[in-house]
């Protein structure tokens, strides 16, 4: 399997996945159609499957371009955005423990509410595609879910994706993030921030990343950790719930 990884919109990533088996491919929430169009036709690639993780438009967005290009492609999302009909094109609804097939490559899925409430990933040992749910050094903002479903989510996506498994989300945010991590403990978080900043000028991408490195650098997972909760972030207070959400409300308001 190989991963073919572009930017779209201003700091978006967009993701196809190929068999090297048997040529056929499948594009992760798609935006940008003519990086996309391009790839497969460079490299002779059958296209079976169209994957979105939720139904915001810049994962969405490249559907109805494909959908004219090559009208008998399956688009998938969730059961859940399905049956509100808000994602353009979809066919088909999934749930938690449905598996998709793309030649010899098989991705299982799991629903991970929180940033929206029909929000997926697709994973296996080697690859994981979170969308917008689990940043690097980050999560995604609660437009619809709740910081109970969030975290739980988070918590999954821990318990379920191998640590060295390459972990693909949906946005260029890592800087940021970090940024934001070294204002709760600069002395933690500095060296870890010193390295993004550096890849970063180089314009190299900071994604994907892994479960192993998110467990040291991601404040939004590091609150599972009593210990880490109250020696790093002196949230001992607090519970692993309500310290995430005041860490999350403290990074919405964070510029």
């Amino acid at each position: 399997m190989e991963v073919f990884q572009y930017p779209a919109r201003q700091d978006n990533y967009n993701f196809v996945i190929k068999c090297k088996e048997t040529r056929f491919c499948a594009g992760i929430d798609i935006d940008d159609v003519e990086p996309f169009f391009e790839y497969i036709d460079k490299n002779e690639l059958i296209p079976i499957a169209i994957l979105n993780t939720h139904h915001h438009l810049d994962h969405t967005g490249g559907n109805e371009k494909i959908r004219k290009k090559f009208p008998d492609l399956p688009i998938y999302g969730s059961k859940y955005d399905f049956l509100r009909k808000r994602i353009y094109g979809q066919t088909k609804g999934l749930i938690e423990g449905d598996e998709i097939i793309i030649g010899s490559i098989s991705l299982k899925v799991i629903e991970i509410p929180g940033h929206t409430l029909g929000h997926l990933c697709y994973f296996n040992e080697s690859v994981a595609f979170v969308g917008d749910t689990l940043f690097a050094s980050g999560c995604g903002r609660l437009f619809e879910g709740t910081p109970e479903q969030m975290l739980s989510s988070l918590e999954k996506i821990s318990e379920k994706i191998s640590e060295k498994t390459k972990i693909y989300c949906g946005h260029e945010y890592t800087l940021a993030n970090l940024r934001f991590a070294y204002s709760l403990n600069n002395k933690y978080f500095e060296k870890y921030l010193r390295e993004i900043e550096s890849l970063r000028k180089e314009g190299k991408y900071s994604v994907p990343t892994n479960m192993e490195r998110e467990k040291k650098y991601n404040p939004f997972l590091m609150v599972l950790d009593s210990a880490e909760k109250e020696e790093l972030f002196g949230l001992n207070e607090l519970n692993k719930v309500s310290s995430f959400a005041k860490i999350r409300k403290m990074k919405d308001l964070f510029s």
